[in-house]
């Protein structure tokens, strides 16, 4: 079984780059080959690709990425959503015909079979902020990405709150043990 595992942090330093290292060792585990791929490393798309055509360097990743059994995201929530990066990779890498395809009346129609989308996120706000309706688009958005390519499962887990603060040693113990108990598929 194979692994896209997607990180959606600029900051190598961050948190995020901790519990990848810590994901990725959970998937290898439950016997999956891992791959990484840092968002920020890809170009920023400044143009529409659907008018001018996508970049080889983003088809040959669309392509790539098609092929795996499971996505694993981690990411934190930015302003409500995702950060730049991640979203600029998604853009580049969910090309028509590939991922998805617009049917009778237009509707799309996803055509991946990557068989689950798994998303590890944190944020700077309490559990019970996101209670508040508009708070978190991160996970809505997410879902609707992986059900536009054809993504049937679809999973998260929110580890909050992480601001400019490292989590106590207990915490961090429980959010592993959930990682590992985790079905990528």
């Amino acid at each position: 079984m194979k692994a896209a595992l997607i990180f959606g942090n600029p900051s190598l330093t961050s948190f995020n780059n901790f519990i990848t290292q810590e994901t990725e060792k959970a998937l290898t585990k439950q016997g999956f080959t891992v791959t990484r791929y840092n968002t920020a490393d890809y170009p920023l798309l400044q143009y529409n690709p659907a008018e001018q055509g996508f970049d080889k360097e983003f088809t040959q990743l669309s392509i790539e990425l098609s092929k795996y059994d499971c996505w694993v995201v981690i990411t934190p929530m930015w302003n409500f959503s995702m950060p730049a990066c991640l979203k600029n990779f998604f853009d580049g890498i969910i090309q028509s015909k590939r991922y998805f395809q617009f049917g009778k009346f237009g509707i799309p129609k996803g055509l991946l079979n990557v068989k689950k989308l798994t998303v590890i996120w944190s944020s700077g706000s309490p559990w019970y902020a996101f209670l508040i309706p508009g708070m978190d688009n991160l996970i809505p958005l997410m879902k609707k990405i992986g059900w536009f390519c054809g993504i049937k499962k679809f999973q998260h887990m929110n580890m909050s709150p992480i601001r400019n603060q490292k989590p106590s040693q207990a915490k961090i113990d429980k959010w592993i043990k959930k990682i590992n108990k985790l079905k990528f598929t």
